[in-house]
């Protein structure tokens, strides 16, 4: 045994976990958090462009305060700077095999994007914000959102505007992701399909770095060992043993992982996670979205652009470094485009920005990081997921019941598992 036994120990130093050992040290338990990389903050990462440019966000990024309370709350609380977009900027679209500056649509194909508008506003009316998946009437919306754009026989340019909305708050490909996932998020929006065009405008100014900060900051009262990775967890009556791939062994009275679900497989549990957990685990959508950062000459900024016909089905003119446009991009399909191509990365571009020159590109291998294994995790059984096993308690944005995939999501459920942990603390 490595030290003396703690009361608790967190796996992970990502928003969830930093923000359970926080509200754990605050209430006066002995504390240890245990990450497998050499740095805290889990899947937000903000660092330099290229190793000496501008500071980027390689990943979680914007949030809807609004609508995020638990987040907000930690924004108020540390006095943390947000910048506000001041205008969504011109949008170009690449819909129907035609690039279009202003309008996504040819005027004949306003009336079908009417009717899939009021099919996802129709399904979104059956979900419930907040409540897990499994526990509502969802089963109509429990299918891929590409089989419910085919259903509806949209022609191409309708279709390609509806099949890019999963990137514009996932990142991801229409392919990736279930409908319910798709109606949940214009739930949230008060069933609006249109609302997330101006929705997603705030991020903090100094960086996701300072929430990560100010976190770690108020967590001081316990202790966070980097480059430390878990090969397994048991427990018993009297309660936890993690030992480490380094042989190190620690015991607590209890444990919270707020790893990524996908990474799970590489803890021993003993006893083993339950099935229906592990079902809900290969049941849920692994996100491999490939989120570029790039620099790029010949074009006029600023823009976001959208749409299909190109391994990118986002892109967004971030700023300027050297007389160059900094652009923020995604591929909703990893395997689709190499990062390191900087030809092909180019030529992705053609669709939305003819005539584009990229300089440099930049990117974090999310999806070969075994410490996330992918960008984001998308559920759809979300009660197994975020269950308690024991002394054994579960957090993250992949297990979130509100917000699941979000920064704020992990906020909530790591809040969630330290009043859970607190709670069986008292006598």
């Amino acid at each position: 045994m490595s030290a003396a036994r703690r009361d608790a120990i967190v796996l992970g130093a990502g928003l969830a976990g930093l923000t359970a050992a926080r509200d754990l040290a605050a209430a006066g338990l002995d504390v240890l958090v245990l990450e497998g990389r050499e740095r805290i903050g889990g899947r937000t990462l903000q660092r330099p462009f290229c190793g000496d440019g501008p500071a980027v966000e390689m990943g979680g990024t914007y949030f809807v305060g609004a609508l995020q309370h638990g987040l907000r709350r930690e924004i108020e609380r540390y006095g943390l700077r947000v910048a506000r977009a001041a205008e969504t900027p011109p949008l170009r679209w690449h819909t129907g095999g035609e690039l279009r500056r202003t309008w996504p649509l040819p005027p004949q194909q306003i009336a079908d994007a009417e009717r899939a508008a009021a099919a996802l506003i129709e399904a979104s009316r059956l979900i419930v914000p907040g409540m897990p998946y499994d526990e509502q009437a969802l089963v109509p919306l429990d299918e891929p959102y590409a089989a419910f754009l085919d259903r509806l026989k949209l022609p191409a340019a309708t279709r390609d505007l509806f099949a890019s909305l999963p990137c514009f708050f996932a990142g991801a490909h229409p392919e990736a992701l279930r409908l319910l996932h798709v109606v949940d998020w214009i739930a949230q929006l008060d069933h609006s399909v249109w609302a997330q065009f101006a929705a997603l405008e705030e991020t903090f100014a100094d960086g996701t770095g300072s929430l990560v900060r100010a976190l770690a900051d108020d967590a001081r009262g316990s202790e966070v060992r980097l480059g430390t990775t878990v090969a397994s967890l048991s427990q018993d009556g009297d309660g936890v043993v993690v030992r480490t791939a380094a042989g190190e062994t620690f015991a607590a009275a209890r444990a919270i992982v707020t790893a990524p679900v996908e990474t799970w497989e590489r803890i021993a549990f003993d006893p083993p996670l339950p099935a229906d957990k592990l079902a809900a685990v290969d049941a849920g959508h692994r996100v491999r979205t490939r989120k570029l950062w790039l620099t790029v000459e010949g074009v006029e900024a600023p823009f976001i652009c959208a749409g299909s016909g190109s391994p990118l089905q986002w892109i967004s003119s971030e700023g300027e470094v050297g007389g160059a446009v900094l652009c923020s991009a995604f591929a909703g399909i990893a395997e689709a485009l190499d990062p390191d191509d900087r030809d092909a990365v180019e030529a992705a571009l053609q669709p939305y920005l003819p005539g584009a020159r990229v300089l440099a590109v930049d990117h974090e291998a999310w999806n070969d990081d075994p410490f996330s294994d992918g960008i984001s995790f998308r559920p759809r059984l979300q009660t197994p997921l975020a269950r308690s096993e024991g002394r054994i308690h579960f957090a993250g944005a992949d297990v979130a019941i509100h917000w699941p995939a979000w920064m704020a999501g992990a906020i909530d459920s790591g809040a969630a598992a330290a009043r859970d942990v607190l709670a069986a603390a008292r006598p």
